[in-house]
């Protein structure tokens, strides 16, 4: 979809930054966990026409830690660290696919095995590698905390609990294939952009009645390891 035109109306909107999912640093894991052949080619064409087409634009590649591509993480985050194209990189652990049930034993279940790291000693050796690169000479957009809260929740998911509130209530908002438009994906739909404006559906009472439940929500929450993390101040 990132044709030549698309990057280059989207420059001419004033973007400044661009986040692209990479899910494996080989084409082979890249393409398998996409279920898609040849799509980590085309992420490669659309990098580079980024860079040639708008290069005051900031990509950011976004890696998604999980059991069928934790061994490459790290000479993904070196390649990203040395390619001038790559403006960051930021890593995040893998969650229960979004708009399933929801099941807190969900890395236990057959259909969804491979998603789950299980080789504790390789989980630590990548956190220790991505936190160097984050304090150094690495383009690791994570704070160390944030790499230390994956950690913790690797090794014990079912225990990890956030000290602070949830801050969805104040960034959240996420709108799917569908167009239909969420404050937060573990609740219902606020509306659909096919049916009104954004920024109607933003401002509207289902959408505030929305963030009242998240300032309610005590869940222990995967969210909260990634996309709305911040660092704590205790």
């Amino acid at each position: 979809l990132m044709s030549d035109a698309v990057v280059d109306r989207m420059r001419d909107a004033g973007l400044c930054k661009l986040a692209l999912s990479v899910d494996g640093f080989t084409a082979e894991t890249h393409d398998r966990i996409r279920g898609i052949p040849g799509s980590h080619e085309r992420l490669q064409e659309v990098i580079e026409r980024v860079h040639t087409r708008a290069p005051e634009m900031s990509v950011t590649l976004q890696y998604v830690l999980q059991g069928g591509n934790l061994h490459e993480a790290i000479p993904f985050a070196e390649w990203a660290a040395g390619d001038d194209r790559v403006g960051a990189t930021f890593f995040m652990a893998v969650m229960q696919p979004h708009h399933t049930a929801a099941d807190p034993t969900w890395q236990t279940r057959a259909e969804w095995a491979d998603l789950w790291p299980r080789d504790a000693t390789l989980v630590d050796r990548v956190l220790d590698n991505l936190a160097s690169l984050a304090e150094g000479r690495g383009k690791v957009g994570n704070p160390v905390s944030q790499l230390e809260v994956f950690r913790r929740y690797f090794h014990q998911p079912h225990s990890f609990v956030k000290k602070i509130s949830c801050n969805m209530v104040d960034y959240g908002i996420n709108v799917n294939s569908t167009g239909d438009v969420f404050i937060c994906m573990n609740l219902d739909r606020v509306g659909n952009v096919r049916d009104d404006a954004l920024a109607r559906i933003y401002y509207s009472d289902g959408a505030f009645r929305r963030r009242e439940e998240i300032k309610r929500c005590d869940k222990n929450c995967e969210f909260m390891v990634n996309c709305f993390y911040e660092e704590e101040a205790a």
